[in-house]
């Protein structure tokens, strides 16, 4: 264990990272290493202590803090072999230095795109990629709509639990119910659907409808 870490720091990271909790507090703190060696060089102001940075990871509980995407120290981008979705020190407001308040936790790719396009650009495209049918092709070939049994056995590897998938998986496990189709129908019709009821299409358009309707992103829709 690094010998600055907090005593502990691997019973806080265990509740999130049960398997290879070790391992999990080295990547961590490589990822604080390498920000605090280079934020100087970058004429970038850094207040961080190790402390505030542990609560940080705490907080993000293994998990992006803008996209929800799961940290994954072990997946490789085939055509330029970096890691995609590791954990990095990322500023909410560049304009001002590396400190508890200012600084969060997230993907790489997240990171690389937000620096270089701001955060607003990023979101927006984050937005129409939802109604593109090339992202509900994803979507129905790597996750099970139909039985909700199978959730996540095709997920691909490095993303074990989407936002879209978390949101399906508890509605059809019968945690609540979707609206009522609109009046006018036959009776049956007026009654709450069950998610199994819907295709993929509709369910992610009804999804992504209620998340906007609900005026929050969809990592952060909790019924």
């Amino acid at each position: 264990m690094p010998k600055d870490a907090h005593p502990d720091i691997l019973g806080r990271l265990a509740a999130f990272h049960p398997d290879g909790t070790e391992a999990w507090l080295l990547e961590y703190e490589k990822a604080y290493r390498r920000v605090e060696k280079g934020a100087p060089n970058r004429r970038i102001r850094w207040e961080l202590s190790l402390a505030e940075f542990w609560d940080i990871v705490c907080r993000a509980q293994g998990r992006c803090e803008v996209t929800s995407t799961p940290f994954d120290p072990y997946f490789r981008a085939p055509t330029t072999n970096r890691r995609p979705f590791i954990p990095s020190l990322d500023r909410i407001d560049s304009t001002l230095g590396y400190n508890k308040q200012n600084t969060r936790l997230t993907v790489y790719i997240c990171n690389i795109a937000m620096s270089d396009f701001g955060e607003e650009p990023f979101f927006e495209t984050v937005k129409h990629s939802l109604h593109s049918p090339q992202f509900q092709t994803y979507i129905q070939t790597t996750e099970h709509y139909q039985n909700p049994r199978n959730y996540g056995h095709n997920s691909s590897p490095y993303t074990p639990i989407s936002p879209v998938e978390r949101y399906i998986q508890e509605n059809a496990m019968g945690r609540t119910q979707l609206p009522a189709d609109p009046p006018g129908g036959e009776e049956s019709a007026n009654a709450p659907r069950s998610p199994k009821d819907f295709s993929a299409t509709e369910f992610i358009e009804l999804t992504v409808d209620r998340w906007m309707a609900a005026g929050c992103p969809p990592d952060k829709y909790d019924e």
